[in-house]
């Protein structure tokens, strides 16, 4: 995850904006206040159906986020 941000920070400079969430509420709060154009989900085995529900949601409000 942190590669990719790097990634993108430096083809985007001060306009990209990261924010990495280690627990699922953190993410569900700040996504209530500003929905990102981007959104990257780690996939682990345990942690497949939160992110898929996340992501599923998310696009269903906001069909035009990656």
């Amino acid at each position: 995850m942190r590669e990719v941000a790097a990634y993108a920070q430096k083809e985007f400079g001060e306009e990209f904006v990261c924010e990495i969430f280690k627990f699922p509420e953190d993410l569900n709060s700040a996504i209530k206040n500003s929905t990102p154009r981007i959104l990257c989900l780690s996939n682990y085995l345990w942690n497949f159906r939160l992110g898929r529900k996340f992501a599923t949601r998310l696009k269903a409000l906001h069909p035009g986020m990656i």
